[in-house]
């Protein structure tokens, strides 16, 4: 795709956003003071840092297909460890690499630890710093195919009532990894940034940008929007699309697909966030 053809979908897209968040925002009135209170839920390629409550799970699947038949997919699960304190989870990629033509194929696993250092899901600030053990699983389905730790930084900040930021830097380190082509790669880092725009308690506007070095540089820019449909059970369903826009080797746009499904485990609490709109 050409550079230009992309500016133009881009903005395209960006006046879709807007109408749509005018459309919500006038039917429903904002009060006149609110307190700052960050809306929480994941970002489609960047951590926000808010663990799970106590008693509530979260299940996450992301497709996302690129040109020349490219294609990621992968299912996350969180899982609060006795508090909103600790949290695990695991996420299982799938992978089928540009213009291969071949099937989905299993990528390595990642495990995580999270710790929820500062503050919460209801703090001006949060702090969960991460560590990851990566399992070669996938041989080398992502070009590693050997055993990794990693190290992340996931900081969330709320600027208004409407408006929060959430900044990343992560670094993963392989030993042994190899190529495809033979060559030896054992170390990735990354930094990210994005804005998330709450135009409707259900309805969030979002810029994710993302930096990542290493064996090879690469540079994502992903406008995207999320929606929310809660239920009186706990339950709450987060769909949401990006078109990321890649800017190695010339230039790629890919279509981004979120599902989020969140519901307590445990017996339900009264002051579940979940039975309420995205925060």
């Amino acid at each position: 795709m050409a550079f230009p053809n992309y500016i133009i979908r881009m903005k395209s897209f960006s006046i879709v956003l807007v109408l749509t968040a005018r459309s919500l925002m006038a039917q429903a009135p904002v009060p006149a003071e609110r307190p700052i209170v960050p809306f929480q839920d994941n970002s489609f390629i960047l951590e926000e840092a808010y663990n799970q409550e106590a008693g509530v799970v979260q299940h996450i699947a992301i497709m996302e297909r690129g040109e020349n038949n490219a294609m990621n997919a992968s299912f996350t699960q969180e899982w609060p460890l006795g508090s909103q304190t600790h949290q695990f989870s695991y996420t299982i990629p799938l992978v089928r690499p540009d213009g291969t033509g071949t099937k989905l194929g299993l990528g390595d696993i990642d495990l995580n630890y999270r710790l929820q250092a500062i503050g919460s899901g209801d703090s001006k600030l949060a702090v969960s710093p991460r560590v990851t053990l990566s399992l070669p699983s996938g041989r080398n389905a992502r070009g590693r195919g050997s055993y990794g730790i990693g190290l992340g930084m996931p900081i969330s900040y709320a600027v208004s009532p409407t408006i929060v930021t959430h900044t990343n830097f992560s670094v993963l380190h392989v030993p042994g990894a190899r190529e495809a082509d033979g060559r030896t790669g054992n170390a990735a880092y990354s930094v990210g940034q994005s804005v998330i725009y709450k135009a409707h308690p259900q309805a969030h506007l979002m810029l994710e940008s993302l930096w990542t070095g290493g064996d090879e540089d690469s540079f994502v820019i992903s406008p995207a929007v999320r929606l929310a449909m809660n239920f009186k059970s706990g339950l709450q369903i987060v769909p949401g699309i990006a078109v990321p826009y890649e800017t190695r080797r010339g230039g790629s746009t890919s279509v981004l697909f979120y599902l989020s499904v969140e519901h307590p485990f445990a017996h339900p609490r009264p002051d579940a966030r979940h039975s309420s709109p995205i925060r």
